[in-house]
């Protein structure tokens, strides 16, 4: 018994080619682009900012949405581009020899294991980049009410530090303003609390 091809080979070779095309360099373009226009657009705003005191506080921010909008299109661009080489690289050779194979072998498990990655990878960019996201993610894992008590290196036992908050949080854009639309009251020595105000919209 052998195992061939229903269908002339070209036409395999020419649906792996197309689809390519069609599900990474095509879409591997698009967002290259929407993302260079979007750090354009961020960098014109800072531009035209009236506010240079504005301006320079929001700078870091920009300069972060920017480099995670880079970041992303290189990871995508790393993650799938074992599975294509794979698939293109079986669609275009014509006589396969013992080291094109062990290549063509390797590629095909490395490609495996990036394509799985690109699922989980995108978590951990935002928790890298975004403080926000980290945040969120923290508020999600564990619920918004959360005490941490922190004990000075002197001092009685009356003298301990208690943080509370009790926070929705609102976005996870990165900007100059606060994390949560809270007010903060602050007790020296016993207690710091902080109540949120805000809704979430």
């Amino acid at each position: 018994a052998t195992c061939a091809v229903i269908k002339p080979i070209w036409i395999y070779n020419f649906i792996i080619q197309v689809t390519s095309f069609l599900f990474y360099i095509l879409p591997m373009i698009v967002i290259s682009v929407l993302y260079y226009l979007m750090g354009l657009k961020l960098k014109k705003d800072h531009l035209l900012g009236a506010d240079e005191a504005a301006a320079n506080i929001q700078r870091p921010a920009r300069k972060s949405v920017t480099k995670m909008l880079f970041v992303l299109v290189l990871v995508f661009a790393l993650c799938w581009a074992p599975f294509h080489i794979d698939r293109l690289f079986f669609s275009f050779v014509e006589e396969w020899t013992e080291p094109l194979a062990a290549a063509f072998n390797l590629i095909h498990v490395v490609s495996g294991v990036f394509f799985y990655l690109s699922s989980a990878v995108n978590p951990i960019i935002y928790n890298l980049l975004s403080r926000r996201f980290r945040a969120a993610f923290w508020n999600v894992i564990s619920p918004c009410k959360q005490g941490h008590s922190q004990h000075h290196a002197q001092g009685p036992p009356a003298q301990r530090n208690f943080f509370l908050t009790e926070c929705p949080l609102v976005d996870l854009t990165e900007d100059a303003g606060p994390q949560f639309p809270c007010q903060l009251s602050i007790s020296s020595s016993h207690l710091h609390t902080t109540l949120c105000t805000g809704q979430v919209p």
